[in-house]
């Protein structure tokens, strides 16, 4: 087996939560990873990202943008930077703290046609722990999280990377469908545990409610099939007027109707999956299932 550092890179993208950062690529080395090359993309901070804990890498280096381009684009430059066959791909606030990340790279290595592992994460402030995930072998699911989960490069770059239109979340679902439509698996397994600290520094939940809905409207227009396009057109448009009065918030339903404005541009990126693939991927769970909260009596 070669040595990690020939194996994978870790790479985060981030803007404008330098301690946040700083805090967790100290953990990173802390893990093991020292050795490993390291690719952070600033997405636009102001002042520009320069993390101390950056001199504790081996092999590091700063990709670096005047003007925010969306963390799909940046984690897209790093994809393109990598020199190794795997990607860690963490957030400026996700890190790994269990678990054996050499086996994980040999059963990476081992198998075939796969874009994504899912890696399990926690959240602790949130009481969300991984459950019932085996060690000893993969399980096929439809997508993964963007702040925990091992990328084949090649397979990856394969694929375009990241759709450029989505700026940032429903990233994962949406390549992921695409991986699925090309025949590249999305997986998880149980050798390495991740943890997330979702801090707040930085969030905006109205600005989570708008790219959340505008996206999945989007996504679906783009990758479901034809006989399906309608019913989830509604259910979204549905769900996004009960979000917009429960929050007394106007967000969600201007991401529908972004959405709506935008989807003649980008019709040219419409790559529908078949109906028997679409129901395999609605059988599979996401890796988001493999969570659970104490309060369900899970741990």
């Amino acid at each position: 087996m070669k040595a990690l550092e020939s194996l994978v890179t870790v790479g985060i993208a981030s803007k404008d939560r330098p301690e946040v950062l700083d805090q967790t690529l100290r953990k990173v080395h802390t893990f093991g990873l020292g050795d490993c090359p390291l690719i952070l993309f600033d997405d636009g901070s102001s002042p520009p990202l320069a993390p101390p804990a950056i001199s504790l890498f081996k092999s590091a280096r700063i990709i670096r943008v005047a003007q925010s381009a969306g963390q799909a684009s940046g984690r897209n430059r790093i994809g393109e930077a990598v020199t190794t066959p795997f990607l860690l791909q963490l957030d400026d606030d996700s890190y790994p703290v269990e678990g054996d990340m050499q086996a994980l790279l040999k059963v990476a290595s081992e198998t075939a046609n796969w874009l994504a592992i899912a890696i399990p994460f926690e959240e602790p402030s949130r009481d969300r722990w991984p459950v019932g995930i085996p060690a000893d072998h993969l399980i096929p699911v439809r997508s993964f999280v963007g702040c925990s989960v091992l990328l084949d490069v090649e397979g990856f770059r394969k694929l375009g990377g990241y759709a450029a239109w989505i700026g940032r979340y429903c990233e994962e679902d949406e390549i992921a469908m695409r991986g699925l439509r090309g025949g590249l698996s999305t997986l998880i397994t149980g050798l390495v545990r991740i943890r997330h600290d979702t801090s707040a520094v930085g969030r905006s939940l109205s600005g989570i409610a708008y790219r959340c809905f505008r996206n999945w409207f989007l996504v679906w227009s783009l990758h479901a099939p034809a006989s399906v396009v309608p019913i989830k057109m509604f259910r979204l448009l549905g769900a996004s007027l009960a979000h917009s009065l429960r929050h007394l918030d106007p967000a969600a339903l201007k991401g529908i109707s972004d959405a709506v404005r935008l989807l003649p541009s980008l019709r040219r990126y419409r790559e529908p999956l078949t109906l028997a693939q679409y129901r395999r991927l609605r059988r599979m769970p996401h890796a988001l299932d493999f969570t659970r909260t104490r309060r369900s009596g899970q741990n």
